[in-house]
């Protein structure tokens, strides 16, 4: 984890005030669980449930955390709560605290700035979880070499131990395990894993505002980065997304392969926002386990669709991906 911390802490410098974490708080939930992992290990149980999960994949800006945020607001299920995710050392201490605060018990908020989620209890992408358990020293895909140190046994049973804490499937919200899918699905053959797609021109436009939005400028790359990350950097800033979005893309496509067809779903985000409860009824029964599918316990009317289609920029990006290939 030590590669990443430095490069979570050079990524924080670099962002505009209103993002910018704490180092002294960051801190501080570093040193808070070192003190209770000993403390979490006696309230694991790693008895297999039997229990599905719920893995929303998709490219930066698709949708994804607009679909966890539908799941969790309807389904009778748990999620990485914004609380949660402050313990990603000792995930079962932050999920048992979420539990005895109710926090799957309350409606969430369907609204969010660039992925970050509303409220104590808004669903979070659990990335420094996700950035240890797969080894990553930063945002940029890994080769499959790093796949034979990760310690999948290790993962397996702390995303059981979480089950088990809840006695409900998990949805988790991060594309990290999409780029090694077929040996994460191994370790997790009763869950489902949900890809997002929406227009890539939108997805585009999007990505550049996200980056000035959290770093003041165009040219702070955002979200994950392609193997070759250091040649697309010497890219101006809209041929390097269009690179980001079909690099992950093509990364996603390989490793989808590896997954059966009734482990996966695929959904587009104008189909989300005009019929979200035909998507969670499509989730919800693909999500059949011991104890039954889950219960709808909340319905959500159609969402606003958002599209950059009038914008300048949307054609600008419509014409690269159509007529750029892939470096």
């Amino acid at each position: 984890m030590k590669p990443a911390l430095t490069f979570l802490e050079k990524e924080n410098d670099l962002r505009v005030t209103k993002y910018r974490k704490s180092p002294s708080d960051e801190a501080f939930l570093r040193e808070l669980q070192k003190k209770l992992k000993n403390f979490e290990q006696g309230l694991r149980d790693e008895t297999e449930t039997q229990l599905p999960n719920i893995y929303i994949l998709g490219l930066p800006r698709s949708g994804t955390t607009l679909l966890s945020q539908v799941l969790a607001h309807c389904l009778d299920v748990a999620w990485v709560t914004n609380l949660m995710a402050r313990f990603w050392e000792v995930p079962v201490v932050g999920l048992r605290l979420s539990r005895l605060l109710g926090l799957f018990d309350q409606g969430v908020k369907l609204s969010s700035d660039y992925a970050v989620t509303d409220g104590i209890n808004g669903p979070h992408e659990f990335g420094y979880f996700w950035l240890k358990w797969f080894l990553y020293p930063g945002v940029q895909i890994q080769p499959r070499e790093i796949e034979s140190r990760i310690d999948w046994g290790g993962l397996r049973k702390t995303l059981g131990a979480m089950n088990a804490e809840v006695r409900k499937p998990m949805i988790y919200k991060n594309s990290i395990p999409a780029f090694h899918l077929k040996k994460f699905y191994r370790i997790q053959k009763k869950s489902i894993f949900i890809f997002m797609s929406r227009d890539l021109a939108d997805v585009g436009v999007s990505i550049y505002h996200a980056r000035i939005r959290r770093y003041g400028a165009p040219d702070r790359w955002w979200s994950f980065r392609p193997q070759n990350y250091k040649t697309l950097s010497r890219l101006k800033p809209l041929e390097q997304i269009q690179q980001q979005i079909m690099g992950l893309g093509t990364a996603f496509e390989r490793e989808i392969q590896g997954v059966p067809q009734s482990r996966l779903l695929f959904v587009d985000y104008r189909e989300l926002c005009r019929s979200p409860m035909k998507v969670v009824e499509r989730v919800r029964r693909c999500l059949e386990n011991p104890k039954g599918i889950p219960d709808v316990r909340a319905k959500v009317a159609p969402l606003k669709f958002r599209t950059h289609r009038s914008q300048k920029l949307y054609r600008e990006f419509k014409n690269l991906l159509n007529h750029t290939s892939l470096i």
